[in-house]
């Protein structure tokens, strides 16, 4: 009896697995479609704007701002979805881990520019790893990290990246000198949509899932994410990929 009563929980997780990732998937790409359209119109809407009033011209731009959170959202979902069914995620190959930081940390460089912060790359671009997955695998579990690291650091702070081997994995450490996570929401962090009390009074457009896609990423491939933090002096997350 106790052996038909695992097997039926375990069933039961499977399918809500397949559920929750059918769900994803088709509402993602079904939302594209008319997120693409609103925003299309909505740019030929802003162009011929000189009609308009000050104060309708504020809200054209609310609803314009509004839509691209909608698109960045549903493009995280996509992504997550990608992640979590990638055919790569249960391989290995060799890739560069200091290469894929340098490209992510390109795409971040204006406003790194901006905020002038000191960003200290120690991962060398010409070592590499037989790591799981593939190259977008870790670049999409990264991004967060470092988009994290990069909005929420303070004017001329600083980032740091370090990468550390042992027999049976790769760490990769990144450490910031922004706002941090009060104590209080740190053991919620990894939950899908939460973002932090501090945060939240920011003007920063998140959405609560980077967080979420980078735990669940290397949970699949049995990696690990730990963190620690001390709100209004910096984050430290350390991201561990097992070798193979």
């Amino acid at each position: 009896m106790p052996k038909k009563l695992v097997k039926k929980e375990q069933l039961t997780q499977a399918n809500l697995k397949n559920l929750q990732e059918t769900f994803i998937a088709i509402t993602s790409h079904k939302f594209l479609s008319p997120i693409t359209v609103i925003k299309w119109n909505l740019e030929l809407l802003t162009e011929s704007t000189t009609a308009l009033s000050e104060k309708d011209k504020e809200k054209l731009l609310d609803i314009k701002n509004n839509v691209q959170r909608l698109d960045d959202i549903t493009k995280l979902l996509l992504r997550i979805y990608e992640v979590a069914t990638s055919p790569s995620v249960g391989s290995f190959k060799n890739y560069s881990p200091g290469l894929i930081i340098d490209q992510l940390l390109q795409e971040y460089s204006l406003l790194i520019k901006q905020k002038r912060l000191t960003v200290i790359n120690n991962v060398n671009r010409e070592d590499s790893y037989h790591l799981p997955g593939s190259e977008y695998f870790m670049r999409e579990i990264l991004r967060s990290i470092i988009d994290n690291a990069v909005n929420y650091n303070v004017k001329e702070g600083k980032l740091q990246i370090d990468l550390t081997t042992s027999a049976k994995a790769v760490k990769i450490t990144l450490q910031d000198t922004g706002i941090g996570i009060p104590e209080e929401d740190q053991n919620l962090i990894f939950n899908p949509f939460y973002r932090a009390s501090n945060v939240m009074k920011m003007s920063f457009n998140g959405n609560g899932l980077g967080l979420y896609m980078s735990k669940m990423g290397l949970n699949l491939v049995g990696g690990d994410i730990r963190f620690s933090s001390n709100p209004g002096v910096g984050s430290k997350f350390e991201l561990v990929f097992p070798i193979l």
